[in-house]
């Protein structure tokens, strides 16, 4: 639901950067709830799920294909081998999904912002 409300506001092309950038951060967020020692509330932990679908819904919408919509849909089956891991009392698999899923969204993140040339952009070597 959120993912489809995030594509239905459709932001302005001037922000697909700060979107991009919310989008990361939020999954972070969502993602590093895991790691908490006390747990989570769950009000708390849907409501960065939320957030988290809503910025994967508008990054859908600056390629303007609705089609891709049901794909984010398709993500929460992750929910499955997550409620596995909470049944079976094996808290250290979420929490190495998690640390991936951290690492990656983070270099994602910072990519666009740092100096470094991307090795698909010419550089100043050729």
């Amino acid at each position: 639901m959120a993912a489809t409300m995030g594509f239905a506001l459709k932001p302005p092309a001037a922000a697909v950067d700060a979107v991009f950038l919310c989008g990361w951060l939020s999954t972070v967020a969502c993602a590093a709830m895991v790691h908490l020692r006390d747990g989570v509330p769950a009000r708390l932990a849907l409501l960065l799920a939320a957030d988290a679908g809503m910025w994967s819904g508008a990054m859908i919408a600056f390629e303007g294909r609705w089609f891709h919509l049901p794909v984010a849909w398709l993500c929460t089956l992750a929910l499955v081998p997550a409620a596995l891991a909470v049944h079976w009392r094996v808290p250290i698999a979420a929490k190495v999904v998690s640390s991936w899923l951290i690492a990656i969204a983070v270099l994602a993140a910072a990519l666009p912002y740092l100096p470094v040339t991307p090795g698909y952009l010419p550089d100043h070597l050729e």
